[in-house]
């Protein structure tokens, strides 16, 4: 016999808890998003300056979708980041606002969806694990499009969930777009359509319909790609390959919190979170997950791969933490304990410039007006891109007597830095969480005098003319 159903007048328990859930849900992101704007000024890092350089700042946001770096453009970030930057926002804080509310809104929803699921202490212990993971923190607040595939994967998962239980147009459009979404950021998002596919023949439901779905956010998605598609290939082709042994612990380092004590934690308590779920759904998505990693390790092995692109898997660790605090509450300290270390160790970090690019940007800039030639290694270029133009790389000794100045790194090679040491009279270092290295043929002092001669020297005829055309 069916409970009877609560009269008209009376709100339903079920709605209600669903209102507390959105409440948590908005409250979790919104101290994220407070919290992820800590440091927001500082510096870009290497690929958001390359990504700032090459795809947001330029003359028009269809640029996004017609330029490529290897594989650095997120053609549909940058292209959103894009139309951030045509209104004004040329700042590093503005560049940074979206992928920062993309990160807090997935935070968010998984909050809200665990919360109406197992209740406040569960679904707040999953939102803290996902917020304090440090990687998915970093991607959140670099001007990259990570935070945009995981909210478009998280998001396209729980519409799938809900067609499964109840088949509407509306949630069917809406999974269609945001998967499309997640395909059209990183092509890494293929991954986790596959995934979605054995979670769907799981529980025995593949149908034409759902064919269909997945064809149209595939064409979608990869429309992204029409116009950069091609220099993809080839970079791949002319990277070849490479094979990475710690690729599977550098993963799971990742997704687990990336410290000692996180991974400890995480070996315990995900196990137990999964148990919540239906055992053929884990098994089929695990397996599914473990060949794609597999294939990617030991077959393909592209020369560029890196645990990130696989960073839309950190909400299922914080799902499986949520899910295990809803069985067993003694959990909620292994879970708290490992996302409190993992605060404690990148929160250090937040406020810190990752490249002293801004500095460097500007000394390359004032070489440049005082008529000197600025070069950089090879390993700096990048990083410059998204405050001033990329100056001469230098990848021999014997390119170095055509510099009057060059920038370093501590990771490029021993042989050019020693080079230069010896060929450059003067040097010193710009301080950042990654220093450079300057070696000069002047002195700091006598580049500032150089430039401002230069300037000056610029200026004088402009106002010998307006003195001139004065009554």
């Amino acid at each position: 016999m069916s409970p009877a159903r609560p009269p008209a007048t009376a709100a339903c328990p079920t709605e209600q808890f669903w209102g507390h859930a959105r409440i948590l849900g908005l409250l979790a992101g919104g101290v994220t998003f407070g919290a992820y704007l800590v440091g927001s000024g500082r510096s870009y890092d290497y690929d958001s300056s390359e990504t700032v350089g090459s795809f947001i700042a330029t003359h028009s946001a269809l640029d996004a979708f017609r330029r490529q770096l290897v594989f650095n453009n997120h053609p549909l970030f940058s292209f959103l980041d894009h139309l951030v930057y045509s209104i004004g926002g040329h700042s590093e804080l503005a560049l940074r606002l979206l992928p920062i509310a993309l990160g807090a809104l997935t935070v968010a929803l998984l909050v809200s969806v665990c919360v109406r699921r197992w209740g406040a202490i569960a679904g707040l212990s999953a939102g803290f694990v996902l917020a304090a993971n440090p990687t998915f923190a970093e991607l959140s607040r670099s001007v990259r499009g990570y935070s945009l595939v995981c909210l478009a994967v998280v998001l396209s998962t729980l519409l799938l969930d809900r067609l499964l239980s109840r088949p509407e147009t509306w949630t069917s459009v809406a999974y269609v777009v945001a998967l499309a979404a997640a395909i059209a950021t990183h092509v890494y998002a293929l991954f986790a359509l596959l995934a979605q596919i054995a979670l769907v023949g799981a529980r025995g439901r593949l149908s034409r319909s759902w064919t269909l779905r997945w064809m149209t956010a595939l064409v979608l998605g990869l429309l992204a790609y029409s116009g950069i598609g091609e220099a993809m290939l080839r970079s791949a082709r002319r990277g070849g390959h490479l094979f990475h042994p710690r690729f599977p612990l550098a993963l799971l380092s990742m997704l687990f919190g990336g410290n000692r004590i996180a991974l400890i934690a995480f070996v315990l308590v995900v196990p137990l979170g999964l148990l919540s779920f239906r055992p053929r759904t884990v098994a089929a998505v695990t397996a599914t997950l473990t060949v794609v990693v597999v294939v990617l390790w030991i077959w393909l092995s592209p020369r560029d791969l890196y645990p990130r692109f696989l960073i839309w898997l950190a909400p299922c660790v914080a799902l499986a933490a949520g899910a295990a605090v809803s069985r067993r509450r003694l959990t909620l300290v292994l879970v708290g304990v490992a996302a409190f270390t993992m605060l404690r160790i990148d929160v250090a970090h937040w406020t810190q410039n990752p490249l002293p690019d801004r500095q460097a940007a500007r000394l390359i800039d004032e070489a440049r007006t005082s008529g000197s030639r600025p070069c950089v290694f090879p390993l700096i270029r990048g990083s410059l891109l998204g405050y001033t133009r990329g100056p001469d790389e230098v990848t021999t000794p014997a390119q170095l007597d055509r510099c009057a100045i060059v920038l370093s790194v501590p990771a490029d090679p021993t042989s050019l830095r020693s080079a230069a040491q010896r060929f450059f009279r003067h040097h010193w270092q710009l301080d950042a969480r990654t220093p450079m290295l300057v070696f000069s043929r002047f002195t700091r002092g006598e580049l500032s005098a150089r430039h401002l001669l230069r300037v000056g020297r610029r200026a004088q005829p402009e106002s010998e003319t307006a003195r001139a055309r004065a009554p």
